[in-house]
Order: C-alpha cells, then structure tokens, then sequence
C-alpha cells in the first residue's frame, strides 16, 4: 500500500494533555492545553457571547453568496489593522482568509512559496506541526522565543527583537 512508506508525524505535546486530563480524577480539573475550555465531564461549551455573536449574524446576515477565493476583504484590511496597526503601510501588508487549522496553515504555506516567499517566522512555543507543514511546501520555519515563562505572558520585546534576523520578503505567522 501506499500509504505504508509514510512516516509518523511526532505525537503532539499540546494534545496529549487531553489524555492526561481525562485520566486526571480531581473532579475541579479544567483543560486548557489545547486552546479551548473543557468542563470537567470534557464538553466545549459554547459561550454566551459566542451564541449571541451568532444570533447577530443570523439577524443580521444578507447573503450566503460565496465570497471567491480571495474571502472578505473588508475583513481581512480590518483585521490587518487590528492586528498591526497604521505603522505600516497598508501595502507592505498582505493578509489570507482561510478556513481555519491546518488546512488554512497548508493553504497559506503554498500560497507562501508560489510567492517566493523562502523563510517565515513563527513564534514558539508553536503546535508540532507548524514548522514541518512550512517546510514541507518549501518555506523555511524560524523559531522566535516569545513566551516568558516566569510571568506566563508573551514577550513582545523578545518576539521583536527576534524578528530582527528577518529579511525583507520573510513571512510572520501571528496566531493565537
């Protein structure tokens, strides 16, 4: 077959914290690892707020159209200023909408290296797969330490000054 040639992809440290969460028999046990908050019998419950932001939609939505592949871009310039602010000129900013996880990560890493884009820099810690994912399409992963793990906060002075190893035509993946 094959698929047998195919070597494993390394278990994710993030996710075996799901194991060791059901296996844990404190009844006030909260999972946090992954991103997402379990309650203790292991249920993602969806917020309040995320209901409500969903009604509004509901509400509030005109169209199911498709959006074509370029996605919202009202959303996307947003979003851009968000994220970076009106430092930089909205032409050195170019911003993907992508279904989300991996496949949006696969999705822009090819867009990345069509592009010409030879290295990207992520922040680390990161999840297991984002830098193979890269490197598998053709971009080079760089590391950036930007957690602080004695305050338990990201350390933007670390994160910038790790940045200054980027070169012009370097890709920054941001995510939460």
């Amino acid at each position: 077959m094959r698929f047998a040639t195919l070597t494993r992809q390394p278990d994710d440290p993030l996710l075996r914290i799901i194991g060791q969460h059901a296996a844990d028999p404190r009844p006030d046990k909260i999972d946090l690892g992954v991103g997402v908050f379990r309650d203790e019998a292991g249920h993602t419950p969806v917020m309040t707020a995320v209901k409500a932001a969903e009604a509004r939609l509901l509400t509030e939505q005109s169209s199911k159209s498709y959006l074509g592949p370029e996605g919202d871009i009202g959303f996307v310039r947003a979003l851009a200023g968000l994220v970076i602010g009106d430092t930089v000129a909205a032409e050195r900013i170019v911003g993907l909408q992508t279904p989300g996880g991996t496949g949006a990560l696969r999705l822009a890493a090819e867009v990345l290296a069509r592009a010409g884009v030879a290295k990207i820099w992520i922040g680390s810690p990161s999840w297991a797969n984002h830098a193979p994912l890269f490197r598998q399409a053709g971009v080079e992963p760089a590391l950036i330490p930007c957690f602080d793990l004695n305050s338990q906060t990201f350390d933007l002075n670390g994160f910038l000054a790790g940045l200054n190893g980027a070169a012009a035509g370097d890709a920054v993946l941001l995510h939460g």
